[in-house]
This record gives C-alpha cells, sequence and structure tokens, in this order.
C-alpha cells in the first residue's frame, strides 16, 4: 500500500501498538518513552497522511481492521 510507506518507523510504531494493545494513547505513549504531545502529533500527521479523521479509519485504511458488509 503506497500511503503506508509514506509513514515513519515511529508512527507505524504506534498504531501498531494503539492496535495491539487497545490502550489510550497516553497509556502507549509512555509505553514507548515518548511525550503525549508526541504521540498525539504523529497521530495528526497519519491521519493527514491517510487522509481519515480517527483511529479506526486508520486501521481500515491500513487493512488492519475489516468492516463487515
Amino acid at each position: 500500500m503506497i500511503r503506508r510507506r509514506m509513514l515513519t518507523k515511529v508512527e507505524l510504531a504506534l498504531l501498531e501498538e494503539l492496535a495491539r494493545s487497545g490502550d489510550t494513547v497516553l497509556v502507549v505513549s509512555l509505553r514507548l518513552d515518548m511525550g503525549y504531545q508526541t504521540a498525539k502529533n504523529h497521530l495528526t500527521n497519519v491521519y493527514r497522511v491517510l487522509r481519515v479523521h480517527s483511529l479506526t479509519q486508520a486501521f481500515i485504511a491500513l487493512g488492519w481492521l475489516k468492516v463487515p458488509r
């Protein structure tokens, strides 16, 4: 997926941890040893790159979550 390649390793790591754990951005940012605002900034960039408005939409755009038809 072309858009996925446009995300940084840190952004992908953040998304993967959010998807794997189901924890909040605050908890995951602490686990990944980054500030909360830094994590939020990474998510804002992810949303911009993927052209989405939520974490759920980001997971769908990456093919990590299937929407029932």
